[in-house]
């Protein structure tokens, strides 16, 4: 596989202008001379300049949500809490159990473990 395929199209671009600069900056080469190839090849870049730029703004968003989900779930944390401590409501009201929560009422109580039989022996004779 040549060089060139591996390469992207940026620097397959940046590798022809410098080319075509160094040896023959005059000559036109398939209808276009050097500055009109630059020109008309220059959209390249700037797509992925584009891109670039909108990834980092979305790495920015990205970052700005983690801090404000952290922020509401403190809030949202402190109002169940308190939601539980009014007497008016508590933690085993309709309230409480709507936002997903388990009523006190509700909630069962781990049953006990019985001890484990013992292995048996192996018969040695």
């Amino acid at each position: 596989m040549s060089k060139s395929r591996k390469q992207t199209i940026v620097a397959r671009r940046k590798q022809l202008i410098d080319s075509w600069r160094k040896f023959a900056p005059e000559l036109s080469i398939g209808g276009y001379t050097l500055a009109q190839f630059e020109a008309n090849t220059e959209v390249a870049v700037e797509v992925r300049q584009r891109l670039s730029d909108a990834n980092t703004e979305i790495a920015g968003v990205k970052l700005e949500r983690q801090q404000t989900d952290e922020r509401v779930r403190n809030i949202l944390r402190g109002v169940t809490n308190a939601l539980r401590g009014d007497p008016a409501f508590g933690d085993d009201c309709p309230f409480y159990r709507s936002l997903g929560y388990v009523a006190v009422s509700e909630r069962k109580r781990p049953a006990r473990k019985a001890e484990a039989p013992a292995p048996p022996t192996a018969n040695v004779a």
